[in-house]
């Protein structure tokens, strides 16, 4: 029925994501290049999956495509288990920081592009619908989402016991991500210093929104000179903050400097980790520091297997027998060719 292609930062490393990745504006060219019918791409800061009907032609196209990339680094689902995989997903089961809420938003868009595609029908409507029951069953009846419920909110929350109160950060971007580390961040203690955007106008929005003042991209050194903390959260195809640019700035610098990159790519250059003053982590170094959020979920976490195995085998079931029906009905003048079959036999 469907076959899912993941790949997650954590078990196969950002650099696999990075292979991978589209721009936004490439990906719903992707879907119809690929040439399979129904198809779904779900990509965020630390995870990529590709929901497409399993088929010889739907893998041969999606193994071709990878290949052009060095090959897929990940794993390959089908059946039962692409479906209990997907519920895990957007039920934060599998998400970095347990319980993480910006996964259903996520998904959701991802739907929505989907459906803008084209690239939608029958089964993958019918597939999201029961994938989001499962995970509205399993939010709504543990306490996965409890405290910090999205790498942002981490993000905040790190860079709050980094600084203390009053410390002020600054984003590079004006998405959600950037949003939510500020508005987290804010609700913390934190100062939101300033925004840094490629288009002004939204930089403006934002800073409204949570404070601080806005600046264009070009004005990095500014940033470097005022923040505590900058936080990389666009979706700019390349490094926004680069050693061999920048490190004077930073060097002259008499306080030291956090760098949070959230970015996929990265929106700043590791290799800025090597100063002195520099403390440097990125999604992978704040999924080490999750332990913490780990161990205030386990119980909610084994709650959240157990409604899965529950609701998640009932969905899957219906979903199973609505497309075994499907199967069975005749197609569009396949039913008509029978009746001149049997009239000619």
């Amino acid at each position: 029925m469907i076959c899912l292609w993941g790949v997650h930062i954590e078990r196969e490393g950002e650099g696999a994501i990075a292979r991978l990745y589209l721009p936004p504006a490439g990906v719903i060219p992707f879907l119809h290049g690929l040439g399979v019918g129904e198809a779904m791409l779900l990509q965020t800061c630390n995870r990529w999956e590709l929901v497409v009907p399993d088929s010889p032609r739907a893998m041969a196209r999606v193994g071709s495509w990878c290949e052009e990339r060095g090959g897929f680094p990940g794993r390959i689902y089908r059946g039962r288990e692409a479906f209990f995989h997907l519920c895990r997903v957007v039920a934060g089961m599998d998400s970095v920081v347990p319980g993480d809420t910006e996964i259903v938003s996520q998904f959701k868009a991802a739907w929505r592009q989907v459906a803008e595609a084209g690239t939608v029908g029958p089964v993958l409507l019918n597939l999201c619908q029961q994938v989001l029951g499962v995970a509205k069953r399993i939010r709504s009846c543990c306490t996965l989402s409890q405290g910090y419920r999205s790498v942002a909110g981490l993000a905040a929350w790190w860079m709050r016991e980094q600084l203390g109160p009053g410390g002020r950060i600054a984003v590079l971007g004006t998405g959600r991500v950037a949003r939510d580390v500020l508005r987290y961040g804010v609700q913390m203690g934190l100062t939101a210093a300033m925004v840094a955007g490629r288009r002004y106008e939204a930089a403006c929005a934002l800073a409204e929104e949570c404070g601080g003042e806005a600046v264009l991209l070009e004005d990095l050194p500014l940033v470097l000179e005022r923040a505590d903390a900058v936080v990389g959260a666009s979706a700019a195809p390349h490094l926004l903050l680069r050693r061999e640019d920048h490190a004077p700035l930073i060097a002259a610098r008499e306080r030291p400097l956090l760098l949070v990159d959230l970015a996929v790519p990265h929106d700043i250059d590791p290799g800025l980790a090597e100063l002195p003053q520099v403390t440097y982590v990125d999604v992978v170094d704040l999924g080490r520091r999750r332990q913490e959020v780990w161990e205030r979920r386990r119980d909610a976490l084994v709650r959240a297997e157990e409604i899965l195995e529950e609701e998640g085998s009932a969905r899957y079931a219906r979903l199973e027998a609505w497309y075994q029906r499907k199967q069975a009905r005749p197609r569009p003048g396949e039913g008509v060719d029978r009746a001149v079959e049997r009239r000619l036999a």
